[in-house]
């Protein structure tokens, strides 16, 4: 997502530095949550660990599991808030710092 904001506000040193520090940063947490998951439970991790990719997601039963679901929109709310911080704020970044070039806002003012 925040990448996303690097790219639409057209800085290049910011995805250059962002990306790579992304990926170092999501690395270390997927490593120690498996550190976590492999103590608290062991050789069923370690199982369960053999036919599900890490990275890449597998599609297959995708709608059974989505079907059995409900959604809740007052959970979201309130586990969402810092997700949500995070988009606002880069929106609300790139509008004050980029607005002119989004706009056209100094050729239309010389006109």
């Amino acid at each position: 997502m925040l990448c996303g904001v690097g790219i639409l506000s057209n800085a290049l040193i910011y995805v250059v530095v962002f990306i790579p520090f992304l990926i170092f940063m999501y690395q270390s947490i997927v490593l120690a949550e498996e550190k976590f998951l492999r103590n608290k439970f062991g050789e069923q991790y370690n199982r369960y660990c053999s036919p599900v990719n890490r990275w890449v997601p597998g599609l297959r039963g995708l709608g059974n599991t989505s079907n059995s679901m409900q959604f809740k929109w007052r959970r979201w709310i309130l586990k969402e808030y810092n997700t949500q911080y995070i988009r606002l704020s880069g929106i609300t970044l790139i509008t004050l710092f980029k607005y002119p070039e989004l706009t056209n806002y100094d050729e239309r003012v010389r006109d």
